[in-house]
């Protein structure tokens, strides 16, 4: 856990560069950690625990401010839009910030634009269904999917243009459901 405490907080002093004297012992001022999804969402969970230990490792104020939107665009933007003071970073992951640019012209970074510094989660993904579909498979899911063309199942992402909605889209694809 001391190991993990350190990677954030070489995460937290991201683009703070080289303080000279006569400038402000950091942080300054509160951190903002931009999540590029919901309240309550796993990655929300994950970036309040994580901004907890930030707090402590660099002795100052964490704020998690959740911003969703536009496939990440919204908090990326905005982290990028900052100072490089170390005082906003971004929580998410290479998937966001890729996909982004890709699925909206209107987004104007790079992947390359942000500096990966320390994983903090692992999220599997998973496919799940309701109890009530005779389904025990992905197989039984795949078949089922075939065999309802007048009725299509439907199925939910965080939104369009996120991984898990081009993983749904490619799912169909291959399957031919």
């Amino acid at each position: 856990m001391k190991q993990f405490g350190q990677w954030l907080s070489v995460l937290a002093l991201l683009g703070v560069g080289t303080l000279s004297a006569a400038e402000e012992k950091y942080p300054s001022k509160v951190i903002s950690m931009m999540v590029l999804y919901a309240a309550g969402a796993a990655s929300d969970f994950t970036a309040r625990t994580v901004s907890d230990l930030i707090a402590k490792q660099v002795g100052g104020f964490v704020i998690v401010e959740n911003l969703p939107g536009a496939s990440g665009a919204i908090a990326a933007s905005k982290v990028l839009a900052a100072p490089a003071d170390g005082h906003y970073i971004f929580q998410g992951s290479p998937n966001e910030l890729i996909l982004a640019s890709l699925v909206n012209k209107s987004t104007r970074y790079k992947p390359e634009d942000f500096q990966w510094v320390a994983p903090v989660a692992v999220s599997p993904l998973v496919v799940v269904v309701n109890s009530k579909l005779p389904v025990r498979s992905l197989d039984d899911l795949v078949e089922l999917a075939r065999s309802r063309k007048d009725a299509p199942l439907s199925y939910g992402t965080p939104g369009a243009g996120t991984l898990y909605n081009l993983l749904g889209e490619l799912f169909i694809k291959r399957t031919g459901a």
